[in-house]
């Protein structure tokens, strides 16, 4: 049921973010504030890939990143392998994936406080994953930056917005 201000600007730009998104997760940084960080960390990846990183490496050799990029890849693999792991726990092993519901807003539980505290990790996670473009345009791998992957990391955070916000 929309109220009256539901209707103005304003709500859809900012007051949506806290007064109908499920109320567990309206501390979370990334929702306290509405979309405007993600929207900012999003824009600034963006700008930096296409336009600034490759201007800035244009009169530059290409660094050798092999330590940051061996460090980025195995914290990826073990928040990736973790957060896999948590899911399937979440889904009962599988059996609750076509039975998916998003947890009910009036309830509160430990198990729900881990599940919204794992989601929470997963989801920062997708903003750690910009680093890989970002070691692209470092070490002048360009040609490896498709609009695929551009799309892919653009897109992921901000549909796991909406979600995280259950809106």
């Amino acid at each position: 049921m929309m109220r009256s201000n539901q209707t103005s600007l304003s709500y859809y730009l900012f007051d949506i973010w806290t007064i109908d998104c499920d109320p567990k997760s309206s501390d979370l940084w990334i929702i306290k504030y509405g979309p405007w960080p993600m929207l900012a960390i999003m824009s600034s990846y963006l700008l930096f890939v296409t336009y600034l990183g490759p201007k800035f490496m244009r009169t530059r050799e290409p660094y050798e990143l092999k330590t940051p990029i061996l460090i980025y890849n195995i914290l990826m693999v073990i928040v990736n392998t973790w957060s896999f792991y948590e899911s399937i726990k979440w889904l009962n092993y599988g059996k609750e994936l076509a039975n998916f519901k998003f947890p009910d807003r009036t309830k509160n539980s430990p198990q729900l406080e881990h599940q919204l505290w794992a989601l929470n990790v997963y989801y920062m996670s997708k903003f750690v994953d910009l680093l890989d473009t970002i070691f692209f345009v470092l070490r002048k791998k360009d040609r490896q930056i498709s609009l695929l992957h551009l799309y892919h990391h653009t897109a992921v955070p901000i549909l796991g917005l909406f979600h995280a916000f259950n809106v």
